[in-house]
């Protein structure tokens, strides 16, 4: 015969433990699927790398590590530049006026293989960077632009500003 002799505060403290494991197993079971709440799975990031995939799904190629990260403040109010900059991201599923006033971050990358993507490009560019702006693990809004000093910027699916904004 096995015995196994345990005190009784042991006994409580494992007790208390397990409990606490259930509770919590339990409320992600429960509460973690809350879809109008937190963003999509499709739409969600947890690290950098998921952020080069959901650009790699557009055809661009960008480098593992941004150039720069920024933390920036959404205006409260709009100006015309911001509202003809959200028309744009409008046309490829993003509202930045839902995230006035709220702290977002900037990942810029450089794109690697622009000149592959887009093929019609009658100009030459030396860089060319893809802007992603993220809130909470869930990319918000973004481009691909060219710092040059007749540089461009469109939406991730190739469309410039009158192209996004046009229903033609």
């Amino acid at each position: 015969m096995f015995m196994v002799c345990v005190k009784r505060k042991t006994l409580i403290i494992c007790f208390v433990a397990l409990a606490g494991v259930v509770a919590l197993l339990s409320g992600m079971i429960f509460f973690g699927g809350n879809s109008s709440v937190s963003a999509t799975e499709s739409e969600k990031i947890s690290e950098l790398s998921d952020i080069v995939v959901k650009i790699g799904n557009y055809g661009y190629q960008i480098e593992q590590k941004p150039v720069e990260i920024e933390q920036i403040t959404v205006p409260e109010d709009f100006n015309e530049v911001y509202e003809k900059y959200n028309e744009m991201q409008k046309a490829q599923g993003f509202d930045l006026k839902k995230y006035r006033g709220k702290d977002i971050k900037r990942f810029c990358f450089r794109v690697t293989n622009y000149k592959d993507v887009i093929k019609d490009n009658k100009f030459e560019f030396d860089e060319v960077f893809a802007n992603v702006f993220v809130y909470k693990n869930k990319i918000i809004a973004g481009e691909i632009f060219s710092s040059n000093l007749n540089g461009f910027m469109h939406t991730f699916d190739g469309k410039n500003y009158y192209q996004a904004t046009t229903t033609e």
